[in-house]
């Protein structure tokens, strides 16, 4: 019996009190983010999955190489496939090493033969009141007997990832515009 193979796209937005153009610093980049930055959610807070401590471009634009650092000494690279500044960021994932792997379920890799979590991007829609609306996507690719439950695990987990990231964008990028206002 041929094993399915279903894309999911996993969509979380939030709305910025700022505009594009202080929200984008803090999309393509952010260093040092503290324990006390972002939000609560179930799978960071109460199951315990890491958390991102830092983002860091070794240069801007397409063909950049985004180093995403989490908790647990996970490390993975996002390498930008479209750059609009102040619009659009994109990557494709590539994840070069097993921390995540080891840290979450050794027979889940991100990459592997049940799971590709294949690309992501943010988009910063500027709002007629003068907020933004910042929307970060995962698309995935599950590919099991059982995808309905594979969905559902990447709604909660993933879903609460996103969540979190997001609003350590929305904290930095309002406070940035709350002292220049």
């Amino acid at each position: 019996m041929p094993v399915p193979h279903e894309t999911v796209t996993l969509t979380r937005s939030v709305i910025v009190h700022a505009s594009p153009s202080e929200i984008w610093p803090y999309a393509v980049s952010n260093a040092h983010i503290g324990n006390n930055e972002g939000r609560w959610t179930f799978s960071q807070s109460v199951l315990g999955l890491p958390r991102p401590r830092a983002t860091v471009l070794d240069r801007p634009g397409v063909g950049g190489e985004r180093t995403a650092y989490w908790s647990e000494g996970i490390d993975f690279q996002e390498r930008v496939t479209d750059w609009q500044t102040g619009r659009r960021l994109a990557w494709r994932f590539a994840f070069t090493n097993s921390t995540l792997q080891h840290h979450t379920d050794e027979h889940i890799a991100p990459d592997g033969p049940l799971l590709k979590i294949d690309t992501g991007d943010y988009r910063l829609t500027p709002l007629p009141d003068g907020t933004t609306r910042l929307t970060l996507r995962t698309n995935y690719v599950a590919m099991t007997h059982v995808n309905f439950y594979a969905r559902w695990w990447g709604e909660l987990l993933l879903g609460d990832i996103q969540d979190n990231v997001l609003a350590v964008v929305k904290q930095r990028a309002e406070a940035r515009h709350a002292t220049a206002g």
